[in-house]
C-alpha cells in the first residue's frame, strides 16, 4: 500500500463524511463570497427570463418586421424597374440575418441549461435533509440530465417514493431541455406570411339586381335609365360586345389548336376598366363569375394605390405598404355561380288555358344516370297567377340564310321533371295535355323524382335556340342555366412586373354550392344585355359571336351529331351568360350581417416577415417556453428560499476528485483494503451512497 493512502487511511476513520469544499478564511469573506454568488444567479436568470418573454410577445402580438428582417430597412417600389433587384437585396439581407438569429437561438438554450440544472441540485439537497443519504446513481442522473440516453439507465437502489419523484422530474426536465433548442428557435425566427392590413368596412350586402330588367345606367357606360327602361340593350355594345366577340374568338382558336373534347381549356377573361376578369372554372359544374361592379371598385382602389405609393413623401397611412416583398389588393364581394348544360331532343307545346301555355323539352342528362334522359317542362304566359315567369326574345342574323336564328329565353320559378311519359291526366306520351281535370299548379309543385334535381327545380334560365330547317319538335336544341350567389374574396397583384394584365383572382379556389342552395331569380333580359341586343333585336351576324354559335347549333342540330358538339355549344352558351350576368349588379345596406347578406370590406394583403402562432409546431413552441420560464421562476424562488440560500452546483471535475478522495471501504468493515477477497471484490453502484449539503458533497460506502 503507497504512503499516500496509508496516510488517508490513518486520517479519515471509515463511514466519516467528507467535506470536498474549500472553506474561506474568514467569516467576513465568506458571506461576501455568498452574497456575490446568490445576486449574480439571480441576474443571471432573470435576464434569460428578458428575450423569453419579448419572444412571447412578439409572437401573439403577430409583430410584423417588414420587407427584411436585416439591420436596414428595405423598400420595395412595385412600379420601379428594379423591383426584383430590390426584392433580392432584400433577401440577403433576411438570409443573414436568420444565421445570426439562429445562432441567438442555441445562446438561448444553453443559457436556460445553466440556469435549469441548479434545480437538480437542489433537489439532491432537499433529498439529503429528508434522509441521510441517497444512491450515487442520483448524483450521476443531476451530472447527464441533459442527455436523453440518460433516461434509459435506471439508478441502482431505487426504492422510496421521493427517488421515484425524483427520476421523474429528471426526466422532465431532460425532455425540457432538449425541447427549449427548437423551442427558441421556432419563436426567434420570423416567417414570410400574408397580413391583411386593417380592413375598412364598406357596408353589409344588400341584394343582387337580378330580380328585374337592367335599369341601373352604370351597366355600361353608353346606356341610360330611358334606353333600359324600353329594352334597348344594345347600348351595352361598348365595350361588352367587343368583350363577347373577343371571347367567342379565343375560344375558336382554342378549338382549332387542341379540338373538341369534353374539357375545354380556355380561360375566360375580359377587361373591366383598370383590371381583368376572369371565370373561375376549377369546379367541373359550376363556374363561378366575378362581378364587374367589384371590379370596378377594384379598378378605382389600385388607381388611388398607385397614385399614393409614387408620391414622394407617401402619405402616412399608405407608407407601411412599400414595405412589403409584396401588395395584393382585396375586396370582399358578391360572385355568380352558373350551372347548366346543353341538350337535343322533344320539344311538346300545350295551350291549357288563356295565356298559360306548358312546354316540354326532352333529352336533359344534366344529373342523370348513364343513358337516362328526363323531359323538363316549364310554365309560360300571364296567365299563371303566383309565378315568376318571364320570356324574352332576340335573334342571330345569319349571313349565310335569309332567316334568322330564333332565340327565346325564359326564366321560370318551378322546373317539372317528369319520370315517365304517361301521367294522365296532366301528361300523355310527354304531351301536356289541355285537361281541366289537371291540376297544373299541384304538378308543379310536387317533388323531383332524385334529390340531385332538387335545386335544379326552381329558379332556372332556359334557353331554347330556332335553326330554320334544322330544328323541329322532334329535334330542339335549348340550354339550361342555373344561378347562385356566393361571397367570395377578390384579390389584385398590383405590380405591372408580376401581373402585367392587372388579372383579379377569386381566392376561393373551388368553391362549392352547399346542398339544398336555392338558385338566383334572375331576369331573361341580362342575357340580352351580355349579347348587346334590344329585345327583339338582331345580333349583327357578322359578330363573330353571331357566326359561332350559328356555326355550333347547325353541328348540335346535324345527323351526325355527337356529345361533343353539345358540351361545345354548352361551353359557348356559358360563355354568353357568363358575360350578361356578370353586369348583375348589388346594393349595400347599415343593416346588420348574416350568412346570407355579410359585411362587405376592402383591405391590403402585405407579404412580410412576421411573427405568429400560425402553425401547431409555434404553439408547442411557446408551451415549452412558457413551461421553461415557470422552471426558471421556481429556479429563483428556491434560491432564494433554499436553506443557506443559493448553493451553485458543483463542477463535474469536484464531483469526480471527492469520489477518488472517498474511502470505499464500507462502514463498519475490515480496515485492511489488501487483508481479504471481500476488498477486492467490485463495488456494487447500490453500496455507494451520497449526500449533497450546500458545496458540501459526501459519500458513504454501505454494506
Amino acid at each position: 500500500m503507497s504512503t499516500i493512502q496509508q496516510n488517508r487511511r490513518n486520517e479519515i476513520p471509515s463511514g466519516q463524511q467528507i467535506n470536498v469544499s474549500q472553506e474561506l478564511k474568514t467569516p467576513r469573506r465568506r458571506m461576501i463570497w455568498r452574497k456575490y454568488r446568490i445576486a449574480s444567479h439571480q441576474v443571471l436568470c432573470l435576464l434569460w427570463l428578458g428575450p423569453a418573454l419579448a419572444l412571447l410577445v412578439l409572437n401573439f402580438s403577430g409583430y410584423v418586421v417588414g420587407a427584411s428582417i436585416g439591420l436596414h430597412p428595405c423598400r420595395i417600389n412595385v412600379f420601379s424597374s428594379r423591383t426584383f433587384e430590390e426584392v433580392a437585396i432584400c433577401n440577403k439581407a433576411s438570409h443573414t440575418a436568420m444565421g445570426w438569429l439562429q445562432f441567438a437561438s442555441k445562446a438561448l438554450e444553453i443559457w436556460f441549461m445553466v440556469v435549469i440544472s441548479g434545480i437538480l441540485y437542489d433537489v439532491l439537497k432537499l433529498l439529503s435533509s429528508l434522509e441521510n443519504h441517497f444512491p450515487v446513481g442520483f448524483l450521476a442522473k443531476y451530472v447527464e440530465f441533459g442527455d436523453p440516453l440518460s433516461l434509459a439507465r435506471w439508478p441502482k437502489g431505487t426504492k422510496k417514493l421521493k427517488h421515484h419523484a425524483f427520476i421523474a422530474l429528471v426526466a422532465v426536465l431532460c425532455i425540457l431541455v432538449n425541447l427549449m433548442a427548437p423551442a427558441t428557435a421556432i419563436l426567434i425566427l420570423p416567417s414570410l406570411q400574408w397580413i391583411e392590413k386593417a380592413p375598412r368596412m364598406l357596408g353589409v350586402f344588400g341584394s343582387m339586381a337580378a330580380r328585374d330588367s337592367p335599369h341601373n345606367p352604370d351597366v355600361a357606360i353608353n346606356c341610360n335609365a330611358t334606353m333600359l327602361s324600353i329594352g334597348n340593350f344594345s347600348c351595352t355594345k361598348v365595350p361588352y360586345a367587343h368583350i363577347l366577340d373577343q371571347l367567342f374568338a379565343s375560344v375558336a382558336s382554342s378549338l382549332g389548336q387542341i379540338g373538341a373534347s369534353d374539357i375545354i381549356f380556355d380561360p375566360i377573361i375580359s377587361q373591366e376598366q383598370q383590371v381583368s376578369l376572369i371565370v373561375n372554372t376549377t369546379d367541373a359544374d359550376v363556374d363561378w363569375i366575378p362581378v364587374r361592379q367589384v371590379g370596378r371598385e377594384i379598378s378605382d382602389d389600385y388607381l388611388r394605390y398607385a397614385d399614393a405609393v409614387r408620391q414622394e413623401p407617401q402619405p402616412a397611412n399608405y407608407s407601411s405598404l412599400t414595405s412589403s416583398l409584396n401588395t395584393i389588393l382585396v375586396r370582399k364581394g358578391p360572385t355568380i355561380g352558373l350551372a347548366g348544360g346543353a341538350y337535343r331532343g322533344n320539344l311538346s307545346v300545350g295551350i291549357v288555358g288563356e295565356e298559360k301555355t306548358v312546354r316540354c323539352y326532352g333529352g336533359w342528362d344534366l344529373y342523370a344516370d348513364e343513358g337516362t334522359e328526363f323531359t323538363r317542362c316549364i310554365r309560360v304566359g300571364n296567365g299563371w297567377t303566383g309565378t315568376t315567369n318571364i320570356h324574352s326574345r332576340f335573334y342571330l342574323g345569319d349571313t349565310d340564310s335569309t332567316r334568322n336564328v330564333t332565340v327565346d329565353v325564359y326564366f321560370a320559378d318551378r322546373v317539372h321533371t317528369l319520370s315517365q311519359p304517361n301521367n294522365p291526366p296532366c301528361f300523355i306520351n310527354g304531351n301536356p295535355q289541355a285537361n281541366s281535370s289537371c291540376n297544373w299548379d299541384q304538378v308543379f309543385v310536387a317533388d323531383s323524382p332524385s334529390e340531385l334535381l332538387q335545386n335544379t327545380s326552381v329558379n332556372i334560365i332556359l334557353i331554347e335556340y330556332t335553326v330554320p330547317e334544322l330544328s323541329t319538335q322532334s329535334r330542339t336544341v335549348w340550354c339550361d342555366d342555373i344561378v347562385y350567389v356566393s361571397f367570395d374574396s377578390y384579390s389584385m397583384d398590383p405590380s405591372p412586373f408580376s401581373n402585367f394584365i392587372h388579372l383579379t383572382l377569386l381566392e376561393n379556389a373551388d368553391p362549392r354550392v352547399a346542398p339544398g342552395t336555392i338558385p338566383l331569380t334572375v331576369h331573361s333580359d341580362w342575357i340580352l344585355a351580355g349579347w348587346s341586343v334590344n329585345n327583339n333585336g338582331t345580333v349583327d351576324g357578322t359578330r363573330i359571336a353571331a357566326r359561332t354559335m350559328i356555326q355550333l347549333l347547325k353541328q348540335a342540330l346535324s345527323d351526325d351529331a355527337d356529345h361533343l358538339n353539345l358540351t361545345t355549344l354548352s361551353f359557348m352558351d356559358g360563355v354568353a351568360a357568363d358575360l350578361g350576368l356578370s353586369m348583375i349588379g348589388y346594393n349595400i345596406t347599415s343593416d346588420d350581417d348574416d350568412p346570407n347578406h355579410p359585411a362587405l370590406t376592402t383591405s391590403v394583403k402585405l407579404y412580410v416577415w412576421a411573427y405568429g402562432l400560425q402553425s401547431r409546431t409555434s404553439v408547442l413552441g411557446v408551451v415549452v417556453l412558457l413551461v421553461g420560464i415557470l422552471c426558471v421562476l421556481l429556479r429563483v424562488l428556491m434560491a432564494m428560499l433554499g436553506q443557506g440560500g443559493y448553493t451553485s452546483p458543483r463542477s463535474l471535475a469536484r464531483l469526480l476528485v471527492a469520489a477518488l478522495e472517498h474511502d470505499s471501504r464500507p462502514e463498519g468493515g475490515n480496515n485492511d483494503r489488501e487483508g481479504g477477497p471481500e476488498t477486492n471484490k467490485a463495488m456494487d453502484e447500490a453500496a455507494v451512497m451520497v449526500k449533497v449539503q450546500g458545496r458540501r458533497v459526501s459519500f458513504l460506502t454501505t454494506g
